[in-house]
């Protein structure tokens, strides 16, 4: 049997959220669902900034989602950023 704590049950459901914001043509890249993410918090400085459209979010606390992508060579994910509130897409992070 599973047992969560309340935080991995917030994880949980901010990344369900986010998921369910998420444009479908993000979606279609994603290799399994929502479930197989890894979700993070990150501040973003001039440099993040600058990969999305609403600059202001600079210096603002914003989700980084991990998404595992069906692409086969490196890189093989998909990073997002989602606003802490409303959990709206706000664009993708670049990735090495």
């Amino acid at each position: 049997s599973w047992v969560f704590s309340p935080s991995s049950l917030f994880i949980i459901s901010s990344i369900e959220l986010i998921w369910e914001k998420l444009p479908s043509a993000q979606k279609e890249r994603v290799n399994g669902a929502w479930q197989d993410s890894i979700l993070s918090k990150v501040t973003l400085d001039k440099n993040a900034v600058a990969w999305i459209d609403d600059k202001s979010y600079e210096g603002k606390e914003v989700y980084l989602v991990d998404f595992p992508t069906k692409n086969m060579g490196v890189p093989n994910n998909m990073l997002i950023y989602a606003d802490v509130d409303t959990y709206k897409y706000i664009g993708n992070a670049p990735v090495d």
